[in-house]
């Protein structure tokens, strides 16, 4: 294959875009995460996070039928817990689409959302999207890191799974030798998620591949 150029943007670029409907008018809306800053290449350094990616500065774009645009910071957004703007990065060797949920049963939808960790796993927020369009992550009360979840080439998955009072997640851990499994639980009170429980899987001796789930 060969190598995709860097390019200087001169407009943004759509990495990927959904539609749903954020205020519930019966109209449909659309969520687009866009690179304003930065370039489209082939990686071909030797380490598992090469390969074909947008990597620079991001926004996420909700377009609420009938109201004004919002454009959020989303290198800010998914790195809150640094001073600084942190790089990120996104595959583009196949098209991914937003996974849309309602983690914490509020009535409002929400989506989850990776970066690469390492070659078993990817690290995840949640983020909740207002009828104003405004997005704002779900936290976590365990830290300011996300959580560990599914290896994957694309960045939303169905695997992190709704429960009746939270989600659920699987990722390999190289530390145990096998998939993981947690729970987490949302707490009104805290307006955040708690680890409720995690066990191994321990018949499980490979990495799960679920980048395409």
């Amino acid at each position: 294959m060969l190598a995709l150029p860097s390019i200087l943007l001169a407009e943004p670029l759509c990495v990927t875009r959904a539609e749903h409907d954020f205020n519930n008018d019966g109209l449909v809306d659309s969520l687009s995460i866009l690179l304003t800053e930065g370039r489209r290449y082939h990686d071909r350094d030797m380490w598992e996070g090469a390969g074909e990616k947008y990597e620079g500065r991001f926004i996420v774009l909700v377009e609420v039928t009938g109201q004004t645009p919002v454009a959020t910071n989303l290198n800010r957004l998914f790195y809150p817990q640094y001073e600084t703007e942190q790089p990120m990065f996104f595959w583009c060797s196949k098209p991914w689409d937003i996974k849309f949920f309602d983690y914490n049963h509020d009535g409002r939808i929400d989506f989850n959302l990776s970066q690469y960790f390492s070659g078993v796993a990817n690290r995840y927020r949640l983020f909740t999207v207002f009828p104003t369009g405004k997005v704002s992550e779900l936290p976590l009360e365990t830290g300011e890191d996300g959580f560990l979840g599914p290896k994957a080439r694309v960045h939303s998955v169905e695997t992190i799974a709704v429960t009746p009072d939270g989600f659920t997640c699987t990722y390999y851990s190289r530390c145990f030798g096998t998939n993981v499994r947690h729970w987490y639980r949302w707490v009104e009170a805290n307006n955040s998620f708690v680890l409720a429980k995690h066990e191994r899987e321990d018949w499980r001796s490979e990495p799960s591949d679920l980048s395409d789930r």
